[in-house]
């Protein structure tokens, strides 16, 4: 899950790391999606920035997979669509299969 609250840039850095270090074969990613009637909403002020800050977070972590495990089978999560129109195939442009 990316851009979970209280993640930070060193947490994903690490999630990558990881994926490689157990060797994976596929990776399942997607981002945050928030809901109003769950304990963990970030205080959000214009809710169309947030997703938009979170689908180009998922992005860049899908890019940044694909470039460290270029072998590796990333999914294009579905949330991706929740957040941006055409969010799945842009991820596909990003490196997801």
């Amino acid at each position: 899950m990316i851009g979970f609250p209280g993640q930070t840039i060193d947490d994903l850095v690490n999630d990558i790391i990881f994926f490689k270090r157990v060797d994976v074969d596929m990776i399942g990613m997607g981002p945050y999606v928030t809901h109003s009637d769950t304990p963990l909403v970030p205080e959000i002020k214009d809710q169309k920035i947030f997703n938009l800050k979170q689908f180009e977070l998922a992005m860049k972590m899908i890019a940044a997979t694909r470039i460290y495990l270029p072998d590796v089978n990333i999914a294009a999560a579905t949330a991706l669509d929740a957040l941006v129109p055409d969010g799945r195939n842009q991820a596909l442009q990003a490196g997801a299969n």
